[in-house]
């Protein structure tokens, strides 16, 4: 019929030339992370301290599960009951495409005494913490090699008989990636007739 005829002629036309075709791909993800908090009472932590069976370091947690990296940092661990202490969450693309849009939900044990002093580069703000729960979300473009953060402190406390202790603070993103692919295709040469 005339569909025929029209690719066919199309074909004739065009045979041997080559062209490219986008396609724009939408994926909606998850990624989370988690990062684990020790808090000591302050006269074990000056002890273990002296006799070195303890040393500061800065803690890393990152995890990558599709094109953007989730991350969590912490300053020095392990941490003295009743000291402050600044946590960063932050998202991170990796891939070659673009987030389109993002909502970054972090748990915080109500035993670490926080959330507070949050500040975000999130342009939807984040949620003021409930049970330290909060969520920060961003809706315009984060492009390749861009990140967004948020920051916030926390105050872990240990009560009682407990000298040390661990708790976990999770992160979780849900996001829209949108990828765009091309490839050419070279049209192929007309059948004969």
């Amino acid at each position: 019929g005339s569909l025929q005829t029209c690719a066919s002629g199309f074909v004739y036309a065009y045979s041997g030339q080559s062209v490219q075709i986008n396609a724009n791909l939408t994926y909606k993800y998850k990624v989370n992370v988690s990062i684990p908090i020790e808090v000591i009472d302050f006269p074990t932590y000056v002890d273990l301290l002296k006799t070195g069976q303890i040393q500061i370091n800065e803690l890393l947690s990152k995890y990558t599960g599709g094109p953007v990296k989730a991350t969590l940092f912490t300053q020095r661990q392990p941490l003295r009951s009743g000291e402050m202490s600044v946590i960063i969450a932050s998202i991170f693309n990796e891939g070659s495409g673009v987030i389109k849009s993002v909502s970054f939900t972090i748990k915080v044990p109500t035993d670490l005494v926080g959330p507070s002093d949050i500040s975000t580069s999130f342009d939807g703000g984040c949620t003021p913490p409930t049970g330290g729960i909060i969520t920060c979300t961003h809706s315009k473009e984060i492009k390749p090699q861009e990140y967004k953060r948020i920051s916030f402190f926390i105050t872990p406390t240990i009560t009682g008989d407990i000298e040390r202790k661990t708790s976990l603070i999770v992160g979780l993103a849900d996001y829209t990636y949108l990828k765009t692919t091309s490839q050419m295709l070279q049209i192929s040469n007309a059948p004969p007739q």
